[in-house]
């Protein structure tokens, strides 16, 4: 019987090593190269960075300048993922002047302390309704500035089918003009002309459908003290009003 010597055995051994070396490392040179990377399931955005939001193309309404996204949270908290259509939101007005607000839409946050300038008033968020993705995130100071800025917002920037997410923080009644109350009734508000000092208010509505928003709240301060809104929930792709509430009467302008 032949005997085999030891080297000659390392030699194969070590001669089938680099022949596997080289085929594993050619394999990743093919796969870097020829192989298209497999597309991510969840883009996620990296907390404050500030990005044009969302991408411009394909008939997504142009975000017009760059939004801050702050903390990612898939489904904004809820539990159960919202039917097809519909597209999660989370709303909190804040339970002391130290607080923040929030507003998360589709898992984005998108309203908070240091982000788009969340803060006093009223923080509002316009969703495209096609994608169902925040364009452009507002905050107008009612307290201390008047609301001249917010009623040209309302007029011009807010187009036929945007979903408007509005929240208010600390106090946002004092400067809150009858002509401003008066456009946010019109975009499905049954409750706005209530809101006086340190009430908090919460509106999802869409521009171009009739009643009044399904998504609406409004409590009032308690001894001067804050009474947070704090609500998660499912938002129609197609908003449809209500008519069954009894708005509060217009104000004179």
């Amino acid at each position: 019987m032949k005997r085999v010597s030891l080297g000659w055995v390392c030699r194969q051994g070590g001669c089938l090593g680099l022949a596997v070396f080289m085929g594993v490392g050619l394999y990743g040179v093919f796969h870097f190269f020829f192989v298209p990377p497999p597309q991510p399931r969840v883009t996620l955005y990296i907390g404050n960075t500030t990005a044009l939001f969302p991408f411009l193309g394909d008939g997504e309404r142009d975000a017009g300048s760059p939004m801050q996204v702050g903390e990612i949270q898939p489904n904004c908290g809820l539990e159960e993922v919202c039917p097809d259509h519909h597209f999660p939101v989370h709303v909190y007005s804040g339970k002391s002047k130290d607080d923040r607000p929030r507003v998360c839409v589709s898992g984005k946050y998108i309203i908070e302390k240091d982000i788009n300038k969340g803060g006093r008033g009223i923080n509002i968020v316009l969703v495209d309704a096609r994608r169902m993705k925040a364009v452009v995130a507002r905050r107008f100071d009612t307290y201390a500035g008047d609301s001249t800025e917010l009623e040209r917002f309302l007029k011009q920037e807010v187009v036929d089918r945007d979903i408007v997410v509005a929240v208010t923080f600390d106090e946002a009644s004092r400067n809150l003009s009858p002509a401003a109350r008066n456009l946010l009734a019109d975009l499905g508000s049954s409750q706005i002309q209530n809101l006086q000092f340190r009430g908090q208010w919460f509106m999802v509505s869409q521009k171009g459908a009739k009643g009044f928003s399904p998504y609406e709240d409004l409590k009032a301060s308690k001894g001067g003290l804050w009474s947070p809104v704090n609500e998660r929930f499912c938002v129609a792709q197609q908003c449809k009003g209500r008519h069954e509430a009894i708005a509060d009467p217009r104000q004179p302008e």
